[in-house]
């Protein structure tokens, strides 16, 4: 089973101003070193997930610990 604790989730900001673009939020498990992406919105909604990804070497000391969603917890 997969500890809920050991996943963090930073939204990436949007600065385009263009109302039907996408969102797009970083989800990686600090334990494992590997993340996902999650792309929604768009004129048809999407919910497109991406990934896993190797974030080995990814810095983590600036990210934001948001807690996340019982949906998300389950990958």
């Amino acid at each position: 089973m997969t500890d809920p604790g050991s996943f963090i989730r930073v939204a990436v900001r949007d600065n385009s101003k263009v109302a039907d673009g996408f969102r797009h939020t970083i989800v990686m498990n600090t334990k494992t070193k590997t993340a996902w992406v999650l792309r929604t919105g768009g004129f048809a909604s999407v919910y497109d997930w991406f990934g896993p990804v190797d974030a080995q070497h990814v810095p983590l000391q600036n990210c934001g610990s948001n807690h996340m969603p019982a949906d998300l917890r389950a990958l």
